[in-house]
């Protein structure tokens, strides 16, 4: 499988997709473009990140659907606030 990226796509939206590979999964999945077996095989690769099984000895994988989607939460605050300053630095530069 490449990990190669097409020049055609979104370089910001691209970058910021190669930074966490679960991410990057989900990009490639939602690519209309992309081979269906590669979007295939990235679902399955994605899916214990997303959908994480029982523990063994009865817990039921709450606990790491709750930590990973709090890490979801941080990571897009993080990406929110990069957002909220470029386009504060944007409109600073139209301005001035």
């Amino acid at each position: 499988m490449s990990t190669r990226i097409p020049a055609d796509r979104n370089p910001q939206t691209m970058s910021e997709a190669t930074e966490d590979p679960v991410a990057y999964m989900l990009a490639v999945m939602a690519d209309d473009e992309a081979d269906p077996a590669r979007r295939d095989g990235m679902a399955r690769a994605a899916a214990p990140y997303l959908r994480p099984k029982a523990r063994v000895g009865g817990a039921d994988g709450r606990e790491l659907l709750d930590q990973a989607v709090a890490g979801a939460k941080e990571t897009l605050s993080r990406k929110l606030d990069r957002l909220a300053s470029v386009m504060g630095e944007r409109a600073k530069a139209k301005k001035g």
